[in-house]
């Protein structure tokens, strides 16, 4: 089986395996016993489960169903959606001790994500920049909490949070504040 059909065995072992139980008590011995794989092949193709999650994210993440033409609040609404539907696999990024690698990318995923979903330029790109922190934060947040409100609430106060930071340029405000 070639190294990507064998990722995803892996991947999908490892998704099956969440579904009933907590990420830290996941073993990689466990993950490549349900994969039908050795841990040996599992070694070869991550580093750890971290490393693992991290592709199962970042798959995930970019097979997402947000159409190319969405942008800006619309394109961030969809991203709330697709991290909704997928909450099971996302919340682990929400614990408070997650595994770092998993953390890094997916943190470093959505800052991506969130900044290109706005037209910048090299001008607005620092605040723009911390803007984005502060939403992944805030996405972190929404995850990690047992009853989360909906993806419409959290939208309204990232854009009302994005509002009401004072000065931003002229270019941001027209594509960041409704």
């Amino acid at each position: 089986m070639d190294g990507n059909g064998t990722q995803a065995r892996i991947a999908g072992a490892f998704q099956r395996i969440l579904r009933g139980k907590a990420y830290d008590s996941v073993t990689v011995r466990e993950i490549a016993k349900e994969a039908g794989v050795t841990p040996r092949t599992f070694y070869s193709h991550f580093r750890s489960k971290g490393e693992l999650l991290s592709f199962m994210l970042l798959s995930d993440l970019s097979g997402a169903d947000i159409p190319g033409h969405a942008a800006g609040w619309e394109r961030i609404g969809l991203l709330l959606s697709h991290l909704r539907r997928n909450r099971k696999l996302y919340m682990i990024m929400g614990q408070e001790s997650p595994d770092r690698i998993a953390h890094t990318h997916f943190s470093r995923a959505l800052r991506g994500f969130i900044i290109g979903s706005f037209p910048h330029t090299e001008e607005s790109m620092q605040p723009l920049s911390l803007i984005a922190d502060g939403m992944v934060a805030a996405i972190y947040r929404w995850l990690s909490e047992p009853i989360a409100m909906p993806e419409a609430e959290i939208l309204d106060n990232l854009k009302a949070s994005v509002s009401g930071l004072a000065p931003i340029s002229k270019t941001m405000q027209g594509n960041l504040i409704p």
